[in-house]
């Protein structure tokens, strides 16, 4: 695509009345065209070289994902996670049924101790 293909592009992403995500290697332009939006950073391999690509989008952040298998901002963060997940359910397994029954009851409800 050409510079003025792209900025057509991001013109007609930013006026639709639609949810939209766009995925680019980081640049200028769609940084500034796009400034309103959420943006996601991350580094990923291409062709042997790594480089930071970005995923922009026009809604609000998602709370609930299909998959949380790649939650956390790099490996060792996602490594932190497991453990902490792996922590917690095991004291959840180690808990006597009801009072497991009875935590994941306040989980599902989404309440507050």
């Amino acid at each position: 695509m050409s510079d003025d293909d792209h900025k057509n592009f991001l013109q007609l992403a930013r006026t639709g009345k639609f949810n939209c995500m766009i995925s680019h290697y980081e640049c200028d332009l769609y940084d500034e065209m796009l400034k309103n939006w959420n943006k996601e950073k991350f580094k990923v391999c291409y062709h042997g070289k790594i480089v930071d690509e970005c995923i922009y989008y026009n809604y609000d952040k998602p709370e609930t994902l299909l998959s949380y298998r790649y939650v956390g901002t790099d490996c060792w963060d996602r490594q932190r996670v497991t453990r902490k997940i792996n922590r917690l359910v095991k004291k959840l397994n180690e808990l006597p049924a009801l009072e497991r029954n009875a935590v994941m009851s306040r989980v599902n409800k989404r309440l507050t101790i």
